[in-house]
């Protein structure tokens, strides 16, 4: 199928290209004041994590973060003291994360439709969301299973 090419070309350049170790960000960025050029990709990376994270609610002590990349928002998470579980379909990817140990951050290396997991507060698709397009019911209908009820 074109788009599992696609995805997979996109996966291998973030990882070949943009991040390579474990807690790196796997996202574009938000370049929102940033100048334009290459070297302030770190910069827009780091600014999106923390623009993500201002949004967490405090009450919030358990997240799925699905597609999770190489965990730089799962880290994030579980240094604030929540408890993550970062969900990752790479076998490379989990097996950084897990070597690197995140603080509060449990690894699982598997697909988001076929985890099965305690209910959490937050289920974060923090650039993940695209993947679940073909069947966007079924996702949310996984979402409703796994939320804890508010």
């Amino acid at each position: 199928m074109p788009g599992d090419v696609f995805g997979e070309l996109y996966l291998r350049f973030m990882f070949d290209v943009i991040a390579r170790r474990a807690g790196d960000h796997l996202h574009w960025g938000l370049w929102s004041g940033l100048p334009a050029g290459g070297e302030h990709f770190p910069a827009a990376r780091e600014r999106f994590a923390e623009h993500l994270l201002s949004h967490v609610p405090e009450t919030v002590r358990s997240v799925i973060d699905v597609g999770c990349g190489l965990g730089g928002i799962a880290k994030s998470l579980g240094e604030q003291g929540r408890s993550v579980l970062a969900v990752s379909p790479r076998a490379d990817h989990c097996a950084l994360m897990s070597e690197a140990a995140f603080h509060n951050v449990e690894v699982r290396c598997e697909s988001f439709e076929t985890l099965a997991a305690e209910p959490a507060d937050l289920l974060l698709f923090a650039e993940s969301l695209n993947f679940f397009a073909r069947d966007i019911g079924a996702m949310l209908d996984r979402c409703r299973a796994i939320l804890r009820p508010v």
